[in-house]
Formats: structure tokens, C-alpha cells, sequence
């Protein structure tokens, strides 16, 4: 394989990109793996190693790659080495599927975009970097967060990359994407974007904002962090081309139970309502806890009787009614900050969201204050 000498960064740091394409002699706006072969031969234990090689950081990369700016000759040359090694390492699992991209995760997972999945059920062959054709299995998808998964079908080892961590990124981070626009073409292997987080997900955006430009074909290729760990997958791109909206891995992650299943949603909301087993006091003038169910998440989390809410998550609690309803509104596994007064104190427990029990029984006692 022959890297291309040639890179880019997104439009937060122009400078920057123009200086790489200087470093490595080029003019254009892309890191390209070119000369792939297509012999149709497995890629066996090369690939499976480069999809667990820990890529080395310099103090000076961190602090680059975390929201800063190469000051020196130097740094951009560590940078360009860095993404050199990234490619090599997160190449051998972007795998084409027709004319859009994807991306293999361990145990023989496919992420996608669910606009290029369709429907469960459906037969997709997939182009390995390599040139081999394997099939897969569409599985479930969500027409709401854009995601979907398939499972390889065909016999054999296949290299799988770590799933990252989307709610952990602040904006400014250096993130690297690749995709297929125009479609997967032979003997040119996917380009690569280099740019930075612009926005991050919220309660009121659901996509992971970039601005590693994209174009048509590029959809449900994947999203990386600079260690290569998959931050999500590529959905569509905003009136404002700079804006490249990508599913989050956080929302793959909370719909993998039923993803997996093959099913079908269309909504943010889980299939199965979320439970903290707290319940609200009706005639209290504020959102007083009245009960906590023993063994209950909110009582894992330190939650107690008489304790005031006044913040769940990002909304704020007014009424004891709205304790529960907000807690339906989550999904299973589904962390979430409680913020609360007790005898004076203002205190934030965090609580993982959990299944409604079949019957909780009579034995659903009161935590003591």
C-alpha cells in the first residue's frame, strides 16, 4: 500500500491545512491510500494487529490533537507522521458497501448509516480494502438517530476497531473521517478528512458536528478519534457545507440491544421505557421524593426520601409528577446526573437507568434520611 503525499485539514484551521499540503508536496486536500491490492486474498493476522496497534502521543500531539494548534515546523511533521500510522491502522476495516461506506467493529459488526442499510433482513456484499468481496446481513435500524447495523455473513476472521467515546469530546478535537465519494473506486482506497469537532450532541441536536467535509458517497463512512476508535458514522451534511453531521457512537451504543435484534425504530425514545424507581411526593409543593425502591437504580445512586430534585439531566424538575415521566423518557443503561437538596446541601448523584421490574411487590421500601 502507498499513502499518497498529500492532506488536509478542515476549514476550523486553514492554515494548518495548507501548511501540511506544503509539507508533503502536494496541492490538493486529501490523504488517499492508493495502490490497494485486489487480489481477493484474506487479509488475516496483519490486519487483525493493525486494528489493535495503540498509536504513541507526544506530550505536544495531545495537546494538538485536544483543541490546539501545531506551533512549529516540527509539529506539523509529527502530526503528518501520526495520520500516516492512523490510516494504517483504521484502513483495513472501512469496508464499502455499494456506493456508501461503513465500518467493521468487533465480533463481525458492521456500523452504517440507516438511510444505507434500508430495512433489516437485506443481503449486502461489502468491499474489503483489500479487494474481497464477504457478505452481511442488514440487522436494525433507526430512522431517527441514521443508524444501522449488519453482521458479516461469510465465514472467517475479519480485523474490528475499538467504539470510542462521542460523549466525551469537547469542540475543538481532532478528529479524522473517511468515505467513499462517488463510490468505491479500484486501486484507490477511501480519502481521508482531517478536521475538528464543531458541535457537540445535545439534548436538542442529535448528530455529532464536524467539519470534515463530505459529499455524496460518503454517507455511513466512519468517524474516528486520533487513536482510531470509532466515534460514529457519517449521516448528511448541513445547508452550511462546512457542517458535516455524523450519528454519534453514543447512539449505536444505547440502541444496541435492539439494533442487534433486528429491529426497526423511528423515534429517540427506547422501545422499553427507563425505571429509577423513585417516585415523586404529590402533595408536596416541589419535586420531593416520596419513595425509593431498595435495590432500585435512583437508590444505587444514593437518592433518598425527602430529598428535593431539582435537575434531571438538563431539565429542570418542578413538579414530584415529572420525576417518573422524565425516567420513562430514558433508555436502559443510560446515565443520568441528579441534581438535588438535601438539608441544605445541593448534591448531584449520577444513576444508571434501568428496566421496570415485572412486580416490584410490597417489599419496596423507603430509604431512610
Amino acid at each position: 500500500m502507498r499513502i499518497a503525499p498529500v492532506c488536509c485539514a478542515g476549514s476550523a484551521a486553514p492554515a494548518a491545512g495548507f501548511l501540511l499540503a506544503v509539507l508533503l508536496g502536494g496541492s490538493g486536500s486529501l490523504l488517499t491510500a492508493q495502490g490497494s491490492s485486489t487480489s481477493g486474498k484474506p487479509a488475516g493476522d496483519s490486519a487483525k494487529r493493525s486494528a489493535s496497534v495503540d498509536l504513541p502521543v507526544t506530550p505536544s500531539l495531545s495537546r494538538i490533537f485536544a483543541g490546539g494548534k501545531p506551533a512549529s515546523i516540527a509539529e506539523f511533521k509529527a502530526m503528518e507522521t501520526h495520520v500516516q500510522a492512523l490510516l494504517k491502522k483504521i484502513l483495513p476495516c472501512t469496508v464499502s458497501a455499494g456506493g456508501a461506506g461503513a465500518v467493521i467493529v468487533l465480533d463481525g459488526y458492521v456500523l452504517c448509516a440507516g438511510h444505507v442499510t434500508r430495512r433489516p433482513g437485506r443481503t449486502v456484499t461489502l468491499t474489503m480494502h483489500d479487494g474481497r468481496k464477504i457478505q452481511a446481513k442488514t440487522l436494525g435500524l433507526n430512522t431517527h438517530t441514521d443508524s444501522g447495523i449488519l453482521k458479516i455473513t461469510t465465514k472467517g476472521e475479519f480485523p474490528g476497531l475499538e467504539m470510542g467515546d462521542s460523549k466525551g469530546l469537547k469542540k475543538g478535537q481532532w478528529v479524522v473521517m473517511l468515505g467513499f465519494p462517488g463510490g468505491r473506486k479500484d486501486g484507490l482506497g477511501p480519502p481521508l478528512r482531517l478536521g475538528r469537532v464543531i458541535r457537540l450532541v445535545s439534548r436538542v441536536n442529535r448528530y455529532l458536528t464536524t467539519d470534515c467535509t463530505m459529499s455524496a458517497g460518503d454517507s455511513g463512512g466512519p468517524l474516528f478519534d486520533m487513536q482510531g476508535r470509532v466515534l460514529g458514522t457519517n449521516s448528511r451534511i448541513s445547508r452550511n457545507l462546512e457542517e458535516n453531521m455524523h450519528v454519534p457512537i453514543e447512539a449505536f451504543q444505547r440502541e444496541w440491544e435492539w439494533l442487534v435484534k433486528g429491529k426497526a425504530l423511528s423515534s429517540g425514545r427506547s422501545p422499553e421505557p427507563g425505571w429509577l424507581g423513585l417516585v415523586g411526593d404529590r402533595q408536596a409543593s416541589r419535586a420531593t421524593v416520596a419513595q425509593v425502591v431498595k435495590g432500585s437504580p435512583a437508590a444505587l445512586a444514593g437518592v433518598r426520601v425527602g430529598d428535593e430534585v431539582v435537575y434531571f439531566g438538563e431539565r429542570k424538575v418542578r413538579t414530584a409528577l415529572a420525576i417518573p415521566r422524565l425516567a420513562r423518557r430514558l433508555w436502559p443503561g443510560d446515565r443520568v446526573d441528579i441534581k438535588l437538596r438535601r438539608g441544605g446541601k445541593t448534591l448531584v448523584k449520577t444513576a444508571v437507568v434501568g428496566r421496570q421490574p415485572i412486580a416490584t411487590g410490597s417489599k419496596s421500601g423507603q430509604d431512610k434520611r
